[in-house]
């Protein structure tokens, strides 16, 4: 799933990619640091989208994109967490 994000806080035009779509745009507020080719995002409002790594649909104000799943993959918190543990415990 590849998304299109745009840094455009509370813009009317902001649009959730459908679960099932393949582009879309996330409202996003802030974008923090690359963590080993995956970064947070923290959204103006709770979003739902799919996960590219465990495939459930989320709703969240928080999506990853990673660089492992193609290009601009959305990644659930959870799997963003797990994904940051693995990194650090080696």
């Amino acid at each position: 799933m590849t998304s299109s994000l745009q840094k455009e806080p509370g813009s009317l035009k902001d649009r959730l990619p459908a679960v099932d779509s393949s582009t879309g745009s996330l409202p996003i507020l802030e974008s923090y640091p690359d963590f080993h080719g995956v970064r947070l995002h923290s959204l103006t409002r709770p979003a739902e989208y799919r996960c590219a790594r465990c495939g459930g649909t989320c709703s969240s104000a928080l999506a990853a994109t990673s660089d492992h799943h193609g290009a601009g993959a959305l990644i659930c918190p959870s799997c963003y967490g797990v994904f940051v543990e693995s990194r650090v415990r080696g």
